[in-house]
């Protein structure tokens, strides 16, 4: 057998078992979620110290839908789920002694800019799922509170991890013009791929990235075909190393 075929069969594994995951997942939601009773869900956002690692998980679309808020025009994150934010990562939170944190999202946090993503509503209903959408003030909240957490100790690092936009690339985050931490963003691994057209559009729309007056977003080379990723955290009492890589499931050059 050679190398190429063992790349292959190895990547068709890897496929498979992320599918099976992904099989597991829908099966829990339909088997242990009183879909009759939503009321009864008091929270879909989660977090753990694994080995020494903070993992938050937020959840930005259960505040439309089983813990809705009072004002759904005007928020993403809820009043509850901003609460536990905050007890992780504030000084006295539960994330105080780590150094390294992974910090979760169902989507991207930063895909295209507030302008852009008003304008592309009109022709893609989707990015209204978008913190630029409607929700910059808790968008900015957001980062303060990352970006407070990271600083008040020398060597930390945090990663933003996203995903469902059929796309995978990295994003600096900048404030006032200084990278303070990366997004990482993986996803479509058995998705049919964004055209070639619509590759060029999200690339060109993605080249405005201001947030606010005082943080920006710098993306990179992102890919359109399909994809997972892999992350390492190296961590320790002096500090913390994290990286990021993509990995993609065909040959076919783009």
């Amino acid at each position: 057998m050679s190398l190429e075929m063992i790349r292959v069969s190895i990547l068709t594994i890897i496929r498979l078992a992320l599918l099976i995951i992904s099989m597991e997942n829908l099966r829990q939601l339909r088997e242990e979620i009183n879909w009759e009773d939503l009321a009864s869900l008091k929270c879909e956002y989660y977090h753990e110290i694994l080995n020494g690692v903070g993992v938050s998980f937020m959840e930005y679309r259960g505040c439309r839908s089983w813990f809705k808020e009072e004002n759904l025009k005007e928020t993403h994150i809820g009043a509850a789920q901003r609460k536990w934010l905050r007890d992780l990562y504030l000084e006295d939170g539960e994330f105080e002694h780590l150094n390294s944190t992974l910090f979760i999202s169902p989507l991207a946090l930063f895909i295209l800019s507030k302008l852009v993503s008003k304008a592309a509503f009109y022709k893609v209903g989707d990015v209204q799922e978008y913190c630029t959408y409607k929700s910059i003030p808790q968008l900015v909240e957001l980062l303060d509170l990352l970006r407070s957490w990271k600083e008040r100790r020398a060597g930390r690092e945090l990663l933003i991890v996203g995903g469902d936009i059929h796309m995978g690339g990295t994003t600096d985050i900048l404030y006032k013009g200084k990278k303070i931490f990366a997004q990482f963003v993986s996803s479509a691994i058995n998705s049919k791929e964004v055209s070639s057209f619509e590759k060029g559009l999200m690339d060109l729309m993605m080249k405005m990235g201001k947030i606010n007056g005082d943080y920006t977003c710098c993306h990179g080379k992102w890919k359109k075909r399909n994809n997972y990723g892999i992350v390492e955290v190296i961590t320790n009492e002096q500090g913390s190393k994290i990286e990021s890589k993509l990995e993609l499931l065909r040959d076919k050059k783009k």
